[in-house]
């Protein structure tokens, strides 16, 4: 699965797809409207999309359950 979503995830990468919730293993930790801003090898890092939205968030692509556009 995370080779799927490692894949989706550089797709989007740039373009500036506002992903309304990416869900994690971590209920906790679940994001919610983030862009992708760089996609590494074990990890992503999304930032908050809008104005004033200045959070980033590094989540282990492993711990990515899945993600609503």
């Amino acid at each position: 699965m995370g080779l799927l979503f490692r894949s989706m995830l550089r797709n989007m990468q740039g373009t500036n797809t506002v992903i309304t919730q990416v869900f994690t293993k971590c209920e906790e930790t679940n994001l919610f409207g983030v862009t992708v801003v760089s996609v590494q090898e074990n990890f992503v890092i999304f930032a908050g999309a809008g104005s004033g939205a200045g959070s980033v968030y590094y989540i282990r692509i492993g711990d990515i359950l899945g993600i609503e556009l």
